[in-house]
């Protein structure tokens, strides 16, 4: 079942769920009132101990009002008391690394460059890419980066540095040094 990336509860109503420690990045259930038979099973089982499970890709999350949600979105809302815009990232790659020092709010494109390099990549650098040459002296390097659905041809190098550094340069030039990072 895929988690909600729909309006979240309130903020109000998560802190009331909820209790969130910015340091270690650990969420756990707040005990209920004990007014049901429901909430006094929470409260034996539940209350005080860490929320939800991880997915595959190693997300942590939790079902609030019936709906599945990723944790770390959950933690935004309480934190900033708004819904995150786009995505929430974890800036160094740990999925359920939920400190609030290691989350910020990202466009798809900043998320997506935050991954590492794909496990098939033969130069273990994003967007670089070997060129099959019949001489391996004149083996190149060409780097090929798309953004936003555009294909952008950045060139061909002889040296891999200097095509790890001609990436780095297009990224910086979309003005977003978020980019360079991997």
């Amino acid at each position: 079942m895929p988690i909600q990336t729909t309006k979240l509860p309130s903020s109000k109503e998560l802190h009331a769920l909820f209790s969130y420690d910015p340091e270690t990045g650990s969420l756990t259930w707040k005990p209920r009132p004990p007014t049901t038979r429901t909430n006094k099973t929470h409260n034996s089982r539940d209350a005080g101990k860490e929320v939800g499970a991880t997915d595959s890709w190693g997300h942590r999350q939790v079902r609030v009002n019936g709906k599945l949600r990723a944790v770390h979105r959950v933690i935004w809302k309480m934190m900033t008391g708004k819904d995150p815009k786009e995505q929430i990232d974890h800036v160094n790659g740990v999925y359920d690394d939920n400190r609030w020092c290691n989350l910020r709010e990202a466009t798809v494109l900043q998320n997506g460059w935050n991954r590492a390099p794909n496990k098939a990549s033969s130069t273990g650098h994003k967007c670089v890419f070997p060129m099959k040459t019949k001489r391996l002296s004149s083996k190149k390097w060409r780097v090929r980066i798309r953004v936003d659905g555009t294909i952008y041809f950045v060139g061909d190098f002889h040296e891999l540095e200097d095509a790890i550094a001609a990436r780095d340069t297009f990224m910086l030039s979309r003005r977003d040094p978020e980019f360079v990072r991997g």
